[in-house]
Parts: structure tokens; C-alpha cells; sequence
């Protein structure tokens, strides 16, 4: 599989609303289609597309790092049951914290 083109991208509003990459040199990755329909939502889609795309490698890595933080909940050989829930709850913290952040640019507006 090769990598994609480099986030974050951004959109030019319109009736086919052009989603393109800066780090491409400006060059367009997608179109939303127009639709004679008035209500159909092009500026919209384009906007949640550009939001999804530019979180995607922020909430994989929190969804990975919850994962290993909750493995982390399982005591190491010899240690202490306030070591264990010291270095979970540390981990765990972190994890929360960079979901906290996916999320955030997830659902940021432009």
C-alpha cells in the first residue's frame, strides 16, 4: 500500500467544494460532487472529509495507546500492587489525554 497524500489538507468552499493538500504543492486529492439539490451538503462534506482525514493518525495512535495502556494494567513480575496501578494510572492518563486531543480535532471547525 503507498502512503497518501500529506495531511492535513484543507478545502475550497463551492458548489463542488475542492479538497487539496499544501504539502502537495496545492494539488487537488478530492472533489465533493455538485448536486442540483439546494440543500445537498457539499461545503459540509468536504469540510467533515478534510476534518476526518487530518485526525486520522492522531486517533489511531490514542485508540493504539489506549490499548497498550490498558495492557499495562496487568502486573510485572514482582512488583508491588501501588507500583502497578502507579505506572497504569500514569499511562493511562497520557492515553486519555491524547484521545482528548484526537477528539478535539476531530470535531474542530474550520
Amino acid at each position: 500500500m503507498t502512503d497518501h497524500t500529506p495531511t492535513p489538507w484543507a478545502a475550497v468552499p463551492g458548489e463542488e467544494s475542492v479538497i487539496y493538500s499544501p504539502q502537495a504543492g496545492g494539488r487537488a486529492v478530492a472533489r465533493t460532487l455538485a448536486n442540483p439539490d439546494p440543500t445537498w451538503p457539499a461545503e459540509a462534506n468536504a469540510a467533515f472529509i478534510v476534518r476526518a482525514c487530518n485526525a486520522h493518525d492522531e486517533m489511531l495512535a490514542a485508540l493504539k495507546e489506549l490499548i497498550e495502556a490498558n495492557a499495562a494494567a496487568v502486573p510485572k513480575p514482582g512488583e508491588t500492587g501501588l507500583e502497578r496501578n502507579d505506572r497504569w494510572h500514569a499511562r493511562r492518563n497520557a492515553a486519555f489525554a491524547a484521545a482528548r486531543a484526537a477528539i478535539a480535532k476531530a470535531e474542530a471547525q474550520p
